[in-house]
């Protein structure tokens, strides 16, 4: 598959290319949209990406140039506008613009390339197909089949050479001799595949002569997932072949749904940040990890003050706006391996790995700094801070650590809150 991507952003450019990249389609990046309807003109593209206003016109007149051009018609138009408006999404729509997103929400625009890409290829009759072949006479049929069939082929002839190329590679389908040359036959080829992937994950159809029943089974409990005689059809062939990959594709599909699902559950939707239920499965594991290995951690609760005047006064719009930058500074102070979670309203959960009681201390005054500077929404926001932590060679629980973190959050609001506030209590040692 190919896009073209439309922007005069470069870090954004750079971003699309790489998840397009990693979804195995072509891409092209222009900032004038004359130059895109030039080249359009006279190739087809599977996908554009577009920005709202290009170097030299509006994106809405770009998407209506580009639905005059014959070849263009089925051509998948995402626009990426900085502008939120129900007028902007009308004209778009009118344009001939099938997706339109905010540029902010970057990974709602990946993981609708991702989506559309794996709907399209299972509509599609192509794949990438390793064939393992000695016999070059019959090799150079077979390829010649696959690749007018709309398969790309790469061919090789023995059983080392195929492990090699799927080491370096990724292939939608191996097609395998069951008899090869060399140190491996086909079948310990499949048998050596067998003990690193699953059978979905890289299917194998296998070609044989031989028309023994027993062979056709050895064949089967190897890992093949299909087998077909050499002298079968080429309709044959070439039906069993779209079915493995169409059924790999299916499955593909269905583990990122699932995938998907996983993360909405395990995420909170306002800002993006892990939810409470995520907190309560990897915070004991987190736990667990450091008693075992003996390094400190500590918990800090994070309360924004007087939130509730927030949205009394400013109303629940500007109340999420608050959340929603709140999260994201919280996010930035952190570490890749903290876990930092909206447990709820307004109230925010850091676990910080490998940092004793000081270190703790010393990022809650960071953080709460850093958010009294913020202005999110252009209003004055301050956060009363509860620490909690876990020595190393402690045995507290993550209910202990959280109740502690709880109680020293009160403190600090009894106190007159934008604080710190440290609950002082001995913890339990591992005997």
């Amino acid at each position: 598959m190919r896009a073209m991507i439309i922007d005069i952003s470069k870090s954004l450019s750079v971003l699309l290319n790489q998840h397009l990249a990693s979804q195995q389609i072509k891409s092209l990046t222009l900032t004038r949209g004359d130059e895109a309807l030039d080249m359009l003109k006279r190739a087809r593209c599977d996908l554009v990406i577009t920005a709202m206003y290009l170097e030299d016109m509006e994106g809405i007149e770009f998407v209506r140039a580009l639905r005059k051009l014959e070849n263009q018609q089925n051509t998948h138009v995402v626009m990426l506008t900085t502008e939120e408006s129900r007028d902007i999404l009308s004209r778009a729509m009118k344009a001939g613009v099938n997706e339109l997103f905010p540029k902010q929400k970057l990974d709602t625009v990946l993981e609708h390339i991702t989506s559309w890409s794996q709907k399209v290829r299972l509509q599609q009759t192509s794949g990438s197909i390793l064939y393992v072949e000695d016999n070059q006479s019959t090799a150079l049929l077979v390829c010649e089949l696959l690749k007018n069939s709309g398969y790309k082929v790469q061919q090789v002839g023995t059983g080392l050479a195929a492990l090699e190329c799927m080491d370096q590679h990724k292939f939608d389908l191996l097609l395998v001799d069951y008899i090869l040359e060399g140190d491996m036959t086909g079948l310990e080829l499949v048998k050596t595949l067998r003990t690193r992937a699953s059978p979905i994950e890289t299917p194998i159809l296998m070609l044989s002569a031989q028309e023994s029943e027993d062979i056709k089974v050895e064949i089967l409990r190897s890992g093949a997932n299909d087998y077909l005689s050499k002298v079968a059809s080429r309709d044959e062939m070439l039906a069993r072949i779209n079915n493995l990959i169409r059924t790999k594709r299916l499955f593909e599909q269905v583990q990122y749904q699932q995938q998907k699902l996983q993360h909405l559950a395990m995420t909170d939707q306002l800002t993006g940040l892990h939810n409470r239920h995520y907190l309560f499965e990897a915070a004991p594991q987190k736990l667990s990890e450091a008693q075992r290995h003996r390094f400190p951690v500590a918990l800090l609760i994070v309360d924004l003050d007087k939130f509730k005047d927030i949205n009394d006064l400013h109303g629940h719009a500007t109340g999420d706006s608050v959340l929603k930058e709140a999260a994201q500074l919280l996010r930035n102070q952190c570490r890749r391996e903290d876990i930092v979670a909206r447990f709820g309203g307004e109230e925010f959960v850091i676990l910080l790995s490998h940092c004793d009681r000081q270190q703790a201390l010393d990022k809650a005054e960071s953080i709460r700094l850093a958010l009294e500077q913020l202005n999110p929404a252009q209003l004055t926001v301050t956060g009363s801070f509860g620490v909690a932590c876990c020595q190393a060679g402690g045995r507290n629980s993550f209910n202990d650590l959280f109740s502690d973190a709880d109680s020293a959050v009160y403190t600090a609001k009894h106190n007159g809150r934008n604080r710190v506030e440290c609950l002082e209590k001995a913890a339990p040692q591992v005997g």
